[in-house]
């Protein structure tokens, strides 16, 4: 597990052009070293990741961590020089590898990229940070554990009560836990081990009385303290839920309010998008599940073995037969948080009841079920700007699959699965559109082309056959061209000057429509 850390100096805020530019002035530092410490001093917290050319470089004390994690060399930038720096570095495409052995060591790291290109700068080339990413704010599927749930918490409090904030970004899941009294710290703690966030944010200002057993080798750091206040928070999440009072949501006490507005604000500020998957907040009520602590948890064995740690000899392990990954986390979910309604129960109990004693109906569901991508992390790469051509392919296969899924739990007799049917939106459009448009095996990265469809786009499809036959397309010009002017001799030429241009011999000069530009005259032509 990661170590657990304060860092209270980890800033998300980008550098202004002129620092981006220009950087401090330091004696001995090269312009692109001026351009990096620029960047640097507002993410000191974080490993810096800083694009030269065809690599990522690395520097300082960062280098230093990263070159042993990373089992790469560690070399020295001006090694002759009076100032030495410890430096190493990656090839940039394949950073999302590097990435990962870093967040799992507990690590935040900055990408700086070039945005702009080598070739047409002026002078050094821009850099800007382009993605931060955190323990806490994964979307990455590589990144992340397909079959639970990866949550930020935000830690608050408030007028004597304190509050714990969870979200997980990948799914925009998003709950708030409230406690007051004597016991509210040790009740923060019993929420964090239930949770197992990757990462903690609180006000710089507070000194977090947790236990290193409760954070579980979270990564622990303040921030603004202002994103705590209660007022500010609760302008966070109005503005963000587009609603005048947070009264629906069952957000009434200022702790809960400031945990839920700051982790909202934090994952706004890493993520640098709308957060348009998060489109709810729920309060955990202590009447609605069992509570069940971090000890009965272990030794029930409900989601790990105690004597192994795998999850293949736990409660979990026995009972896991699900086929996508979004069933795997909600029936962890449940075990760790088992109903205590009554009602509630015996709805879940009769639908699993008619699934038992239909065997072609279960089957048929899983069935399926199988091609159905993770829907809900898949559904948020979308809406943050994040996801390629195949992550839109994998949701058109995985809507295919709903009118058979909706039909199939047709007639079922059991009120919950008859809720679940009535609830699905068969997505038909939305399945014939990415059929028509994107092509079935699509290239990963969009500057790879090649994604959309033959007969999507009449325009695209004309520059297409411009590209692959260039030579007739040339002939056609010249051959309309000919008969629309008049000019037997009209031919079309390239040069590197001019790029494609038509040529007229001068004794057809009479002949040479209006809608022509001239653009050079030579002795005959």
């Amino acid at each position: 597990m990661a170590a657990k850390h304060k860092d209270d100096d980890f800033q998300l805020v980008p550098p202004s052009p002129e620092e981006n530019a220009k950087g401090s002035k330091r004696d001995g530092l090269t312009p692109m070293m001026r351009q990096y410490e620029a960047v640097k001093r507002r993410h000191p917290g974080a490993i810096l990741f800083f694009r030269m050319g065809d690599f990522f470089e690395m520097f300082g004390r960062d280098a230093e961590v990263a070159a042993g994690i990373l089992e790469i060399a560690l070399t020295t930038r001006d090694r002759k020089g009076p100032n030495p720096v410890p430096m190493c570095g990656i090839p940039h495409h394949a950073l999302e590898n590097y990435v990962g052995k870093l967040i799992r060591a507990g690590h935040r790291i900055v990408i700086c990229d070039q945005v702009e290109d080598p070739r047409l700068a002026k002078g050094l080339v821009r850099r800007d940070v382009t993605r931060i990413i955190t323990p806490g704010t994964l979307l990455e599927d590589t990144l992340l554990k397909s079959r639970e749930n990866n949550y930020l918490c935000a830690v608050a409090e408030a007028e004597g009560a304190l509050a714990a904030a969870f979200i997980d970004a990948s799914t925009g899941e998003f709950k708030v836990a409230f406690h007051e009294g004597p016991k509210a710290w040790s009740e923060i703690e019993e929420d964090l081990e239930l949770f197992r966030p990757r990462e903690v944010i609180h006000p710089a200002a507070m000194d977090p009385a947790l236990g290193e057993e409760a954070l579980g080798g979270a990564l622990v750091h303040g921030q603004d303290d202002w994103w705590f206040e209660p007022e500010a928070a609760r302008e966070t999440l109005m503005k963000h839920f587009g609603v005048a009072t947070l009264e629906p949501f069952g957000l009434d006490d200022p702790a809960a309010i400031a945990a839920a507005g700051a982790a909202l604000q934090y994952l706004r500020e890493v993520q640098r998008a709308e957060l348009g998957h998060i489109g709810d907040v729920s309060v955990i009520r202590k009447t609605e599940a069992m509570l069940i602590d971090d000890v009965t948890r272990r030794n029930l064995e409900l989601t790990e073995s105690w004597m192994t740690g795998e999850k293949r000899d736990s409660l979990l392990g026995l009972l896991d037969r699900t086929v996508t990954s979004m069933g795997a986390r909600l029936l962890r979910q449940w075990l760790l948080r088992p109903l205590l309604d009554l009602e509630e129960i015996d709805a879940r109990l009769t639908a699993v009841d008619e699934l038992v004693d239909d065997s072609h109906l279960r089957g048929r569901i899983v069935e399926l079920l199988k091609p159905v991508a993770d829907l809900e992390r898949l559904v948020t790469r979308i809406v943050v700007g994040s996801a390629n051509a195949r992550d839109l392919v994998a949701l058109g296969r995985s809507a295919a699959e709903l009118p058979a899924l909706i039909a199939a739990l047709e007639g079922t007799k059991s009120g919950r699965l008859e809720e679940l049917r009535a609830g699905i939106d068969p997505l038909e459009d939305i399945a014939g559109w990415i059929a028509e448009t994107i092509v079935p095996e699509p290239p990963l990265h969009l500057r790879d082309g090649g994604l959309i469809a033959d007969g999507a786009s009449e325009e695209l499809d004309d520059l297409r056959r411009i590209v692959k036959d260039n030579r007739s397309y040339i002939a056609d010009i010249e051959h309309r061209e000919r008969g629309r002017t008049g000019i037997p001799n009209l031919r079309v030429k390239y040069n590197k000057v001019f790029g494609y241009y038509i040529e007229v011999s001068r004794a057809n000069l009479d002949l040479v429509p209006d809608d022509y530009f001239r653009k050079q005259t030579l002795v005959n032509a």
